[in-house]
């Protein structure tokens, strides 16, 4: 079976917004959890979303905690979060005139199904069942989703990153643009103690490792195919145990290994075996098969798409996290007793299986 995501509930955290709740006047009615200015969220609504937690869990082989436990308080928190926020944008949605149309709602659908289930309605339909969903249900959260998009597009349609706003993030960051010299080489490490002991002035001073390195370099520099050899006794004999699968083959830039394996390396020309290297890991017999890569610096037109990009999203995303902050202040909230958020400020980036999408089999 290919495993696919199938999006029913989209996380207003996804548009980089932050969930939160805040006190306020106003009175709950009997059978809300809360008031979001003219809105009520009734508790139907909180314990059908708390319900789709406890499946979403369950596709995932995890237990729900139980109620009174930490874990259970942070669902039910972001679940309320989540409804308040919800609450607020479809009001300020309203005030805005975004209007999403049933239109839009089933073109988003189809692009679901074909994407998810591979245009199969009737595996479409078979996962609703799975997840004890109705077409009501997946057409709600798609209208929320939708909703909170074209609000993101609202208010962050004037963000724009000038090219002096390119070149200045390029500068202030150009040590991640330059790249050191670099070769690829091949080696084989010999410690008669392993590489788990390093800077064990006895197990360096075996007279052993030397021997079996000096042996393995007259047995290299004698033999007709060096490479081959090499290869061959890196995987037999090498201590290195991330590379000795790989022949020894490993690509080293200046600066990131010891010294005496470092100087030799790069000193040594292509094809070249040294002579047994010591550092503190053991003994090294080092062959360079490539050339060395000069230090170069990426140019700047090389990466300038990417930082834009990278600049336009960081900028709309505190955009939106400002006006979803200045958002509140136009609404009076209020929490029946016990649903109040614990925090006043839940980051965006929290694991809550209330907005998460469950991992599905789909044909």
């Amino acid at each position: 079976m290919r495993h696919s995501r199938f999006f029913l509930l989209i996380p207003l955290a996804a548009l980089g917004l932050a969930l939160a709740g805040c006190g306020g006047g106003g009175d709950v009615q009997s059978g809300s959890v809360a008031q979001v200015g003219d809105v009520q969220i009734t508790q139907e609504q909180f314990d059908k979303l708390m319900e789709r937690a406890k499946k979403s869990y369950k596709t995932n082989n995890q237990k729900f905690p139980a109620p009174g436990t930490p874990d259970y308080e942070r669902i039910k928190s972001q679940a309320v979060s989540f409804l308040v926020q919800k609450a607020e944008f479809a009001q300020e949605a309203q005030k805005l005139g975004v209007d999403v149309s049933q239109a839009d709602i089933d073109k988003r659908l189809d692009e679901i199904i074909k994407q998810y289930f591979h245009g199969s309605q009737k595996a479409y339909e078979k996962q609703l069942k799975t997840q004890g969903l109705t077409q009501k249900d997946v057409e709600s959260d798609i209208k929320d989703q939708l909703i909170s998009q074209k609000l993101y597009d609202k208010v962050t349609s004037g963000v724009t990153v000038s090219k002096a706003d390119v070149q200045k993030d390029y500068k202030s960051h150009l040590t991640q643009y330059q790249q050191p010299e670099s070769r690829t080489v091949r080696h084989i490490l010999i410690s008669v103690c392993g590489p788990s002991s390093p800077q064990n002035a006895k197990c360096l001073s075996d007279p052993k490792a030397k021997a079996r390195a000096n042996q393995l370099y007259d047995q290299l520099h004698a033999s007709s195919n060096k490479q081959a050899l090499f290869i061959s006794l890196a995987k037999r004999y090498s201590q290195d145990t991330s590379t000795a699968s790989q022949g020894g083959k490993l690509t080293i830039s200046k600066g990131q290994t010891v010294a005496p394996f470092e100087q030799t390396a790069f000193l040594l020309g292509n094809g070249t075996i040294s002579r047994p290297v010591q550092t503190q890991y053991g003994y090294h017999l080092i062959m360079p098969i490539s050339q060395v890569t000069p230090a170069h610096t990426t140019p700047l037109k090389d990466v300038e798409v990417s930082i834009r990009q990278t600049l336009l999203q960081a900028r709309k995303q505190e955009k939106m996290a400002n006006w979803v902050n200045d958002l509140k202040k136009d609404f009076n909230i209020s929490y029946a007793a016990g649903y109040k958020p614990a925090s006043t400020s839940t980051s965006s980036n929290a694991n809550t299986s209330t907005t998460q999408p469950a991992t599905t089999s789909a044909g």
